[in-house]
């Protein structure tokens, strides 16, 4: 079962991770069978705007804190307060992270009949990435993470190789 490592489940201030997770809820309710990760898979397959509502939601959120941060601070320049908010909230930054991720577009993706393979492949990585993360309580960066996943299945490392 997929483990949260920050607070990407419980952002009060995302409306649109509200709205995944009201629909994985909603996705796991109907079928008890479902994990977290497979009902997160089928939430985002079956809304792929979802991904860039999400980083768009973000760098609202971003915006909102850097300049906060700067009318606190005015010897601050925007580089400064925006490095600062990654470093006092590292929830914040890891999850800015991944909705950025989830929200690039990716080169060469095959297309079916209602199928995106980049989408779903990034959809399998990210809670297998997070729970890496979390088993380092937070230690290993999201890069690492992504290499350690793809060394341990060799087969996800296939398909994400295809969609680059």
């Amino acid at each position: 079962m997929f483990t949260p490592v920050s607070g990407y489940l419980d952002q009060d201030w995302n409306p649109v991770q509200l709205e995944i997770n009201r629909r994985i809820k909603a996705r796991m309710a109907e079928d008890r069978q479902l994990n977290w990760q497979v009902a997160f898979q089928r939430v985002m397959a079956s809304d792929p705007s979802l991904a860039g509502k999400n980083w768009d939601a973000f760098q609202v959120e971003l915006s909102r804190r850097v300049k906060e941060l700067i009318a606190k601070n005015n010897a601050l320049d925007y580089r400064a307060a925006m490095q600062a908010v990654m470093n006092d909230d590292s929830n914040f930054s890891h999850d800015y992270g991944t909705a950025r991720v989830m929200a690039l577009p990716s080169p060469g993706v095959v297309e079916g009949p209602g199928v995106n393979q980049s989408a779903d492949v990034n959809a399998e990585m990210l809670p297998l990435v997070k729970d890496k993360i979390a088993a380092s309580d937070g230690r290993t960066s999201y890069g690492e993470a992504l290499r350690l996943v793809l060394s341990e299945r060799p087969d996800l490392a296939r398909r994400y190789k295809n969609t680059l």
